[in-house]
C-alpha cells in the first residue's frame, strides 16, 4: 500500500514539475520574440559591448551572440518564479553546487567567507544555497522604485533562507559579531561610481568597484570566486573556487585582478551568458 501511494505521489510530483517547467519555457519564449523582434532591447548598447570586447568579431557572430544575449536574458526573468514555484523537492532538478565541501573546510576555521560572483549565468539561483548548506548566507539588495516588483523580488529571494540586507545597513551588518561565520554573498562586476581603480577585461581598460576585496582584508576571510556553467536551459551548476584563504595577506588589487581573470575565462566561453545590455564601460561610443 505505502509502495503504491509512493509511487502515485513520485508521478504526481514528476508531471507537477513537467507542467512548471513547460509554462515558463513558454512564456519566455514569448517574452523572447517580443524583446528580440519588436522592442530590440537595447540592441545598439549591447551591440558596441561586443565589439569593444571581442575585436575583429563578425557581424554574423555579433548578431548570433545578440540573440543568444536575448534568448537567456528571457529565461533569466522567468527563472526565479520558477524555482520559487518548483519548491524544495525539485531544487536539484535545476540547480547544482559543486565543491561544497570546500565551504565546510572555510568554515571549520570560524571566519567569514566572502563569495564573489557577477551578472554571469543565473546568479539569482543563488538563493537556494541555503537549501544545501547550514550557514547564515546574507546578500546585498538595492530598493526597487516599484513596491510591487520589489516586494515580490524580496520574497523570491528568501524563499530558499537567504538573509537580505538593504545597501544603507550592508557596512553596519558586514562588522556585526556572530557567534557563528557567515557566508557574505558580493557581486563584483559593476560599474563603479568613481573612475579610481582599472584593469585590462575584455580587451579594454575597465574601471572596477573594489568593495568585495576591501571587506575581505578587513575581516582577513576566505574569498571565493562562483563559476556558473549552464548545461542546459534553466539548468546551472556553481562551482565554488578559492581565490585567497586569507585577504589580509594578499597584495593591493590581487583580489579583484585574480576575480576579473576568471569571470573573463568564463564569459569567453559562454560569452552570451553575462549582462551586455547595460553600460558597463566609461565611452562616448554609446547612444542615449
Amino acid at each position: 500500500m505505502f509502495a503504491v501511494i509512493n509511487l502515485i505521489s513520485l508521478r504526481i510530483l514528476r508531471y507537477r514539475f513537467t507542467l512548471i517547467v513547460t509554462f515558463y519555457r513558454l512564456l519566455a519564449t514569448m517574452l523572447y520574440l517580443y524583446v528580440a523582434y519588436v522592442k530590440a532591447y537595447r540592441k545598439q548598447v549591447i551591440s558596441i559591448n561586443l565589439r569593444q570586447s571581442f575585436q575583429g568579431i563578425s557581424l554574423k557572430r555579433e548578431q548570433q551572440l545578440i540573440r543568444g544575449y536575448y534568448r537567456h536574458i528571457c529565461d533569466l526573468l522567468v527563472e526565479p518564479f520558477m524555482a520559487s514555484n518548483l519548491g524544495y523537492s525539485s531544487i536539484g532538478s535545476i540547480v547544482q553546487y559543486k565543491n561544497l565541501q570546500l565551504l565546510n573546510e572555510l568554515f571549520e576555521k570560524k571566519k567569514d567567507v566572502i563569495l564573489m560572483l557577477a551578472h554571469y549565468g543565473n546568479w539569482e539561483y543563488v538563493n537556494t544555497l541555503p537549501a544545501v548548506c547550514n550557514y547564515e548566507i546574507i546578500a546585498i539588495y538595492a530598493p526597487l522604485k516599484n513596491k510591487f516588483l520589489h516586494d515580490n523580488m524580496l520574497r523570491l529571494r528568501k524563499k530558499f533562507g537567504l538573509k537580505l540586507v538593504c545597501k544603507d545597513e550592508w557596512h553596519k551588518v558586514i562588522r556585526e559579531k556572530r557567534e557563528k561565520p557567515a557566508l557574505f554573498i558580493i557581486i563584483g562586476d559593476q560599474r563603479p561610481a568613481l573612475e579610481k581603480h582599472s584593469l585590462e577585461f575584455l580587451n579594454q581598460k575597465t574601471y572596477i568597484q573594489i568593495g568585495g576585496e576591501r571587506i575581505a582584508r578587513m575581516k582577513a576571510c576566505p574569498v571565493l570566486f562562483l563559476d556558473i556553467e549552464r548545461t542546459r536551459r534553466n539548468h546551472y551548476v556553481y562551482d565554488f573556487q578559492l581565490i585567497t584563504v586569507d585577504a589580509s595577506k594578499e597584495e593591493h588589487l590581487f583580489i579583484s585582478k585574480r576575480y576579473f581573470q576568471e569571470l573573463e575565462k568564463v564569459i569567453n566561453n559562454r560569452p552570451e551568458l553575462w549582462l551586455w545590455s547595460h553600460r558597463r564601460w566609461y565611452t562616448e561610443s554609446y547612444v542615449n
